[in-house]
């Protein structure tokens, strides 16, 4: 069982929503010129609000008694735009934040078409990727923004070529950087999160990421570069 708020992650994670949402804007406007029916797919959605610190309400000036703000995809379902999307198919894998996610928009947008799922944004992501290729009259704006390495690289893989305008941001510089160790000793379960991760096998991961210095008796392993350098 999971916290049914969503922690706030400081200035940027305002900024974030309001850069997604001036593309959303810009999207709906070009979208509109053409007739096709329009999914909003949000792979990890969370419960539709985000809970603020009080050390950051006054760098957002949100007044004395506001303590959240809407999450992306109460945004987006929000906007008022002339264009709309024809379906909001929102993914959370806590199912705590799923219910009270599906509970707070059915009474905010009862008239609007949208599914809350409590299921791994991959396998979402793929079947979604699986109905456009079937399905030519439908276009996808999909905001990804994944907890830690929770994303895998053959789940985008698959929304190559499947008319989806795809929005992917990855704490790259946190999350693999850890796993990469600057000795190069990696468990195994460690590679094989990486190998999903990067889309990489062991091989090309230490290829591309370390360097090597042999001695008479071993080899040794030189982590060199970094996903953000």
């Amino acid at each position: 069982m999971g916290t049914s708020q969503n922690k706030f992650g400081g200035v940027w994670t305002q900024r974030k929503i309001e850069i997604f949402m001036e593309y959303v804007n810009a999207y709906l406007t070009i979208m509109n010129k053409y007739s096709f029916k329009l999914i909003y797919f949000d792979g990890f959605a969370g419960c539709g609000t985000i809970d603020i610190s009080q050390a950051e309400k006054p760098k957002l000036d949100l007044g004395n008694s506001n303590t959240l703000i809407e999450g992306v995809a109460t945004k987006v379902i929000g906007s008022e735009h002339l264009k709309q999307f024809d379906i909001y198919y929102l993914v959370e894998l806590d199912e705590v934040k799923c219910q009270v996610l599906a509970s707070s928009l059915k009474a905010k947008f009862p008239t609007k078409r949208i599914h809350c799922v409590f299921d791994d944004c991959n396998e979402k992501l793929k079947s979604l990727s699986f109905f456009l290729g079937r399905s030519a009259d439908y276009r996808a704006l999909a905001f990804i923004d994944p907890f830690g390495m929770s994303l895998d690289w053959e789940s985008l893989k698959a929304c190559e070529g499947q008319g989806i305008d795809l929005w992917v941001l990855l704490p790259s510089g946190v999350a693999a950087n850890r796993l990469l160790t600057k000795d190069g000793i990696i468990s195994d379960a460690w590679m094989g999160r990486l190998e999903r991760f990067l889309g990489l096998d062991e091989v090309e991961i230490r290829r591309l990421f370390y360097k090597t210095s042999t001695t008479v008796t071993h080899k040794r392993w030189y982590y060199f570069r970094c996903l953000d350098g």
